[in-house]
């Protein structure tokens, strides 16, 4: 596996205004951390929306560099052209992975073969009102370089239960309520341990978290007071603190979160291959080619199998009561499993 060995926090460079300022930054999906240089200073934000870079171990790197040092501009050029009714693009083209952010005028091409990213970009396309923007398309470039390593991406949160040890791997389509699931099991014991995307691999669920992302209906609906604002009219944050690294997948049971339905409650999923199909439909357009797509189907088959239980869950009024349904029924079919770690 590629592993970058550098040592950024010695290392400073000439800044874009001629002063020397070092810019460098981290963060992680799952266990695997992602470097970000920006010697020109380009992320200009009031917060620090990334950690600072801890160390010189990287599994990716990214760096952030003027618009006019992309070698490829011309071809860029043509493509925004082609497509500058959108405000999002991004797929493969003249051989990397490709993002154009087409109102921020920024650029980001992936190079699989060296595990990195390239980002080019104007002094003042990164700041408050685009950083979630930026930070949500990064992320998709990560998982390209995470499918390249033989790992399993997921969309998913997932909760723990030190006192229980029991796991929760939340997943289900964007606007499910993934995350309002997540702050219902808060309240009842668990703490969040990842949001938005977990790694599979080695029979464990690999977390990371540092912040957890609401919308502002989340955060009035749950009358949350100290959250950060991290894109106006958008998203928040809150910080929460990290718990444990992995998870066995014996020790994880799932639920399915399918909206809104007053009608319904909960229900039991007892069909494994049919839970395995329900994941792969919620990720089909993570997988941009047919290997990627069979490591996934192969993974998520083994996750499910050695799942605790699963469940479909419909938010509602009775949500609370029916997360408290689900977790005495995992406590009645709970093994023994290995701890966390």
């Amino acid at each position: 596996m590629y592993m970058a060995i550098l040592n950024p926090m010695q290392l400073w460079r000439n800044g874009w205004n001629g002063m020397d300022v070092i810019m460098d930054y981290e963060f992680y999906i799952g266990n695997k951390k992602t470097a970000i240089y920006d010697p020109c200073g380009f992320i200009k934000l009031n917060y620090d929306f990334f950690s600072p870079l801890q160390d010189c171990f990287t599994d990716y790197t990214c760096s952030i560099q003027p618009l006019q040092r992309c070698c490829e501009k011309k071809l860029l050029s043509f493509f925004y052209e082609q497509t500058k009714r959108k405000i999002n693009i991004n797929g493969f083209y003249n051989g990397k992975y490709t993002s154009v952010l087409t109102n921020r005028n920024i650029y980001i091409l992936t190079s699989i073969e060296r595990r990195h990213i390239e980002v080019y970009c104007n002094e003042d396309s990164i700041n408050e009102k685009s950083m979630y923007m930026f930070f949500c398309e990064l992320k998709k470039h990560v998982i390209r370089l995470i499918f390249a390593d033989k790992l399993i991406p997921l969309h998913a949160s997932c909760v723990y239960n030190k006192k229980k040890n029991i796991a929760i791997l939340i997943t289900g389509e964007s606007n499910s309520g993934k995350s309002s699931t997540c702050w219902n099991l808060r309240q009842l014991g668990f703490e969040c341990v990842a949001d938005d995307i977990i790694l599979y691999y080695d029979n464990h669920i690999h977390t990371a978290i540092e912040y957890l992302y609401i919308t502002d209906d989340f955060k009035e609906r749950f009358q949350i007071n100290n959250s950060e604002l991290v894109c106006a009219g958008r998203k928040h944050r809150i910080k929460v603190p990290k718990q444990i690294n992995s998870i066995p997948a014996c020790n994880c049971s799932i639920i399915i979160t399918c909206g809104v339905n007053n009608q319904k409650r909960t229900e039991k999923l007892t069909n494994r291959e049919s839970v395995a199909l329900t994941i792969d439909a919620i990720h089909r357009q993570w997988t941009k080619n047919y290997d990627e797509y069979l490591a996934f189907r192969t993974a998520t088959a083994r996750m499910v199998s050695e799942a605790d239980t699963a469940f479909q869950l419909y938010l509602g009024d009775s949500t609370a009561y029916g997360l408290s349904e689900i977790i005495t029924e995992i406590s009645k079919s709970k093994p023994s499993g290995r701890t966390t770690r």
